[in-house]
């Protein structure tokens, strides 16, 4: 499995995980040409202030908020994926495209201290810190992840999947929405059903680049792998995304 990986990293600085869903033991893990081990999760962390928000309470899968693309922050203006913004978003809507306004508003009902609960709850313990709820929200402030770590997130997900009256459920809805017709679509037609989140973090050399993430589980209806795919440079959908489909080619080309 690590030949196949380190195939699909090709030439890119990067980092890959795979666990064994069941086992929950390293199936896979390359590294090549990173100088930090920990890297900020992007929008894949919209996926614990989802957890977070759905496990308190504060909001629900009605919830919804509207994006007009343009969020003011403590005087600053931060700017969305889509021009003209995404309209009246639920949750799974949200998630599945990737939309920072959303999650803006989303941040300000949850909290702070509800989020880092819900990255204790994945086994992640945020530095104590001042930094803007939102920008903790959508993965941009206040904690810095490994891919393997990542990794463990996504499988705590898909082994919870059945488990109905908690926010899993949702969030495995959510994810599979994001590759049929959302940020990851083009694993719509993978040798394999996969659910996964897409991640373009600021890059820590430079904010005007960005690192490529993505996270998911495969197969979708009996979860077998849990995958984390980092890119140094480029965001996800030229990057982690074209990477984690030749993974899925290399190990379910018989399908």
């Amino acid at each position: 499995m690590e030949s196949i990986c380190l195939n699909a990293l090709g030439k890119r600085s990067g980092e890959v995980a795979v666990l064994d869903v069941k086992s929950g033991r390293l199936s896979a893990h390359i590294r090549q040409g990173l100088s930090r081990p920990t890297y900020l999760p992007g929008s894949t962390a919209k996926l614990v202030t989802a957890y977070a928000g759905l496990s308190s309470g504060a909001i629900n899968i009605r919830t919804s908020f509207g994006c007009r693309n343009v969020f003011k922050i403590n005087g600053c203006s931060y700017t969305c994926t889509k021009p003209g913004g995404h309209g009246r978003l639920d949750i799974s809507h949200a998630i599945s495209s990737s939309c920072n306004i959303w999650f803006y508003q989303a941040a300000r009902k949850i909290g702070q201290k509800q989020i880092k609960r819900a990255w204790a709850s994945f086994g992640i313990h945020l530095d104590p810190g001042t930094y803007p709820v939102e920008r903790l929200a959508i993965g941009e402030a206040g904690i810095q992840i490994t891919p393997v770590q990542m990794a463990k997130i996504a499988r705590q997900i898909a082994i919870n999947k059945h488990r109905q009256g908690t926010a899993y459920p949702i969030l495995c809805e959510a994810m599979r929405m994001a590759v049929t017709h959302g940020t990851a679509v083009p694993l719509s037609n993978a040798p394999v059903a996969i659910a996964g989140k897409t991640g373009s973090s600021s890059h820590y050399r430079d904010a005007n680049l960005r690192h490529g993430w993505f996270i998911g589980f495969a197969p979708y209806d009996k979860p077998q792998i849990a995958i984390a795919v980092l890119c140094l440079e480029g965001n996800s959908y030229r990057s982690a995304v074209p990477v984690t489909r030749k993974i899925l080619e290399g190990l379910y080309a018989d399908r």
